[in-house]
C-alpha cells in the first residue's frame, strides 16, 4: 500500500500573503525579539505586546524587567509597544484555578 504523505516540500505549498499588521507577544527574551525582527524585515507592520500577568507581592517576579526589555526591543526595531493588563485574568483563570 502506498503512502498517502506529503510527496513534495511544504515549501512548494506556500501562498503569497498581503502584508498586513501583525502583534507580536514580546516576553523580553530572544526568541520573540527575533520573530519581531524577521516579521519587519519581512514588510509586516509589526506591534510588540507585552502581557502583564499577577504575581503575588511578596514573591519577586522579572515581569518588571521583561516589560523594559520588550519596551527596548520595540524602539530598537522602531515599532509600536503595547501593554495588555491581563493580572485579574490570569489569576482568576490561572492561579486560582490551581490552587482548588
Amino acid at each position: 500500500m502506498r503512502s498517502q504523505g506529503i510527496s513534495r516540500p511544504a515549501t512548494n505549498y506556500r501562498q503569497p500573503v498581503a502584508r498586513g499588521g501583525v502583534f507580536v507577544g514580546l516576553s523580553g527574551g530572544v526568541d520573540s525579539s527575533v520573530s519581531a525582527a524577521l516579521l519587519k524585515k519581512q514588510g509586516y507592520d509589526v506591534t510588540g505586546v507585552f502581557i502583564k500577568i499577577w504575581s503575588p507581592d511578596w514573591l519577586w517576579c522579572a515581569s518588571k524587567e521583561d516589560r523594559l526589555d520588550a519596551m527596548r526591543v520595540c524602539a530598537k526595531l522602531d515599532i509600536p509597544f503595547r501593554e495588555i493588563d491581563l493580572t485579574k485574568e490570569y489569576k482568576k483563570e490561572v492561579v486560582d484555578y490551581m490552587i482548588r
